[in-house]
C-alpha cells in the first residue's frame, strides 16, 4: 500500500465512505504550532466537494485522505 506523506493542494480523492461517492479536492493546509516550543501540533486539510450546485467544505486529518482512493 502506498501511503502518501506530503499531500499537495489540488490533490483529488474519494472518501472511504459507502454513502458518499463525491470526489473531494484539497484546497488548503492548516498547521497548528505550539506557542511555547514551536513544535507542530496538528495538521488539518481543507477539502471541498460539490453538492447540489454548492461547494461544501470540511477540515479533515491526513488519515482521511490517505485512506481515500486517488482520482
Amino acid at each position: 500500500m502506498n501511503i502518501i506523506q506530503n499531500i499537495p493542494i489540488g490533490y483529488k480523492f474519494k472518501r472511504r465512505d459507502k454513502k458518499r461517492h463525491d470526489v473531494e479536492t484539497v484546497l488548503d493546509i492548516f498547521e497548528t504550532f505550539s506557542r511555547n516550543t514551536g513544535d507542530l501540533i496538528e495538521t488539518r486539510y481543507l477539502v471541498a466537494h460539490e453538492f447540489m450546485g454548492q461547494m461544501v467544505t470540511d477540515r479533515v486529518p491526513i488519515t482521511t485522505i490517505q485512506m481515500g482512493s486517488k482520482q
